[in-house]
């Protein structure tokens, strides 16, 4: 599955963040011209691989489990 494939079956994610964290947020794709989608989702990759191995592996199991996550 190819990058644009990917966009179109993309979940919808709500959250709150502190107004100086939005603010940034915004600012990435202006500076960087990196899509707000794509730096959070490698800010979550990147940060998953810095946590401890036996906490990934129950994460990958966990979402293994998952029967919506199984195309990923």
């Amino acid at each position: 599955m190819n990058h644009n494939e990917k966009e179109k079956c993309n979940a919808s994610l709500s959250t709150r963040v502190r107004p100086s964290t939005k603010k940034l947020l915004e600012a990435i794709p202006l500076l960087t011209g990196v899509p707000q989608q794509q730096f959070v989702d490698e800010a979550i990759i990147s940060a998953i691989q810095h946590l401890p191995e036996d906490i990934q592996n129950r994460l990958h199991l966990l979402t293994s489990l998952d029967p919506m996550n199984a195309s990923n």
